[in-house]
């Protein structure tokens, strides 16, 4: 039997940098003390098949600009069907067809993902941003 893994370059549905005040959380959603946020409130996640797939969001320079200086701390995901893993990954670049440096890579395994429900990965050390593209 095919196991389900999910990878996934800075998020799947929706993600969070830990670093805009959001006080329009709905319920279940991440309380972020400062954000950058790829979407709005969640409904759901996409349903998707035994498998393995790779989804990516690019946060453009002047989005990332704002926070230069700051820390990447957390990417919060949330899945409606629960993969087998999931590995987050962190990519710098320039152009806007592809990422171009790995700069963090972290694994989440099932028994850390909660099903419905939003799911924060914790960077470990965290990121520095410096104004530049981020995938």
């Amino acid at each position: 039997m095919r196991s389900t893994t999910c990878l996934l370059i800075l998020g799947l549905i929706s993600m969070v940098f830990a670093c805009s005040n959001d006080d329009d959380n709905g319920p279940g959603e991440p309380q972020i003390e400062e954000g950058l946020f790829y979407d709005g409130p969640n409904a759901n996640a996409p349903f998707l098949p035994a498998g393995e797939y790779e989804a990516a969001v690019r946060f453009p320079s002047d989005q990332t600009s704002q926070y230069s200086g700051r820390q990447l701390r957390s990417v919060h995901l949330y899945f409606y069907n629960l993969p087998t893993g999931v590995q987050v990954k962190i990519y710098s670049g320039d152009d806007t067809s592809a990422p171009d440096s790995l700069l963090y890579s972290g694994n989440i395994t099932r028994n850390e993902l909660p099903a419905f429900a939003w799911s924060a990965h914790l960077l470990t050390p965290p990121l520095t941003i410096h104004g530049a593209e981020l995938w």
